[in-house]
């Protein structure tokens, strides 16, 4: 079915909701918002969002639902709800990715007030969604800007898995510990519901020598690969999705000034 005919019955479901609302007819809702999605895979951003309007309607019903109640569906409907935008919206995946980690933990629940406060998740959804093509972010050294850059990255291979990115620094230390923290957040199914997100996305190799992670296919690039300056890179490297460049100054005898991290989106397909 088209996404017009399902925006006309997601309408009607709308007008049909009382207040407070039904766990059944919020149920309802939501796998209508599912079925668009599956019929229409590759809708334009405006229409997406047009979903994602009524999905965050459920969740604020659900949560307070469920604090008047203390009924567990509600509980329930929040997370099955979170599972369904994750692919879609970088901050539901960030949440989801780490429900079943214990709280000390987690990596953005505990510090989701600053990091939205500076905008950083919005600029990288506006990245994947073609609003952005650079992404520059310059701030204090320990302030999780590596850190979520490889959530971001490890959300963008879920998504491309036909695609290939490439991580670049300075240093062979940075990239092998960029490289273990995706391989870690995708493959570590304990600590992470990664592969709860994107069931169809299966690890196809990874070397840890050579610092890459290939999903799916086989691909002469691999989805995600990491080198350092200086490593004879000419023909061994290439991206078509991002190239992620991180700390590509090793110290500050190399420039006058401090050099921001960045993200940039291939704009050619190779």
């Amino acid at each position: 079915m088209d996404f017009h005919k399902h925006r006309e019955i997601i309408k009607k479901l709308k007008r049909q909701i009382e207040t407070p609302p039904s766990y059944d007819i919020l149920n309802i809702l939501l796998s209508e918002l599912q079925y668009t999605m599956q019929d229409n895979p590759d809708l334009p951003v405006d229409d997406r969002d047009f979903i994602m309007a009524y999905s965050g309607f459920i969740k604020k019903w659900a949560v307070t639902r469920f604090v008047q109640t203390m009924d567990t569906r509600w509980d329930d409907l929040y997370w099955k709800t979170l599972h369904f935008e994750a692919p879609y919206l970088f901050e539901s995946y960030l949440i989801y990715l780490e429900k079943n980690r214990e709280a000390k933990d987690r990596f953005y629940l505990p510090k989701r007030k600053q990091l939205n406060k500076h905008g950083l998740i919005q600029a990288m959804q506006d990245l994947e969604d073609d609003r952005l093509d650079i992404l520059s972010i310059s701030m204090p050294p320990g302030t999780q800007k590596t850190t979520l850059e490889k959530f971001f990255a490890s959300w963008v291979i879920g998504k491309h898995p036909d695609d290939f990115s490439l991580f670049y620094s300075h240093s062979g230390d940075i990239t092998r510990m960029f490289y273990d923290g995706i391989y870690d957040i995708t493959i570590n199914s304990d600590e992470y519901t990664w592969s709860e997100i994107f069931p169809d996305v299966k690890l196809e190799s990874t070397n840890a020598k050579t610092e890459t992670i290939n999903f799916n296919k086989y691909k002469p690039f691999p989805n995600i690969q990491c080198t350092s300056i200086g490593s004879k890179n000419a023909g061994k490297v290439r991206c078509n999705r991002y190239l992620y460049c991180d700390d590509l100054i090793g110290g500050i005898e190399e420039v006058f000034f401090l050099q921001p991290q960045s993200v940039t989106k291939c704009k050619e397909k190779v």
